[in-house]
Order: structure tokens, then sequence, then C-alpha cells
């Protein structure tokens, strides 16, 4: 009797165990799925991030290539300037150290009216 006795406690323990893993599981399930649509709700978060991300890194170096195109014009502006200012003045130098070919012209003072 001691034996039916302890193989009925077995059985009585291992339908207990069955029973309250049948409700862990149960109650899990419901965990699992919480965690699921958490991990969705941050994949889907990364996946918006990387897309502004790029959007905006696009946007940046577009920018960047128009400014960098702007100032290239610019410099290319400055440089034909200061060489237009550079010839006019080594004209002018030059006009003023060579003597010219006609002698100048003294100019008189106008008379004086009495």
């Amino acid at each position: 009797m001691a034996e039916n006795e302890g193989l009925e406690q077995v059985v009585r323990i291992e339908k207990k165990l069955d029973a309250l893993s049948t409700s862990v599981d149960e109650r899990f399930k419901d965990v699992d799925k919480r965690f699921d649509e958490v991990r969705d709700h941050f994949v889907e978060q990364r996946k918006y991030g990387e897309f502004a991300y790029d959007q905006l890194n696009r946007r940046m170096s577009d920018g960047f290539a128009g400014l960098d195109q702007r100032i290239t014009d610019v410099k290319q502006e400055l440089t034909g300037g200061f060489a237009r200012v550079e010839r006019k003045l080594d004209r002018l130098i030059d006009s003023q150290t060579k003597p010219s070919a006609t002698p100048s012209r003294r100019v008189r003072p106008p008379k004086r009216r009495r």
C-alpha cells in the first residue's frame, strides 16, 4: 500500500506540474506576443531612422556640392577680374615709363582780358 500511495502521489505531482506548465505556457504566449510587438516596433523605428538619415545625408551632400560649385565659380570670376586689373595696371605703367612718340605740347595759360 505504501508503494501505491507513493506512486499515486507521484502521479498527482506530475499532473500538477503538467497543469502548471500549461498555464505558464499560456501566459507566456501573450508575453511573447507582446515582446514580438515591441521588437517589431523597434525594427520599424530603426528603418525609419535609417531612411531619414539617408535623406538628410543626400540633401546635405547635394547642398555641399552646389556650394562647392558656387565657390569655384566665384574663384574663377575673381581670378579673371584680377588678371584684367593686372593687365590694365601693366599698360598704365608701360604708358608712363615709355617716352611718347610725339613731343608733348605745352599748354599756354589763357590770356587775361583787360
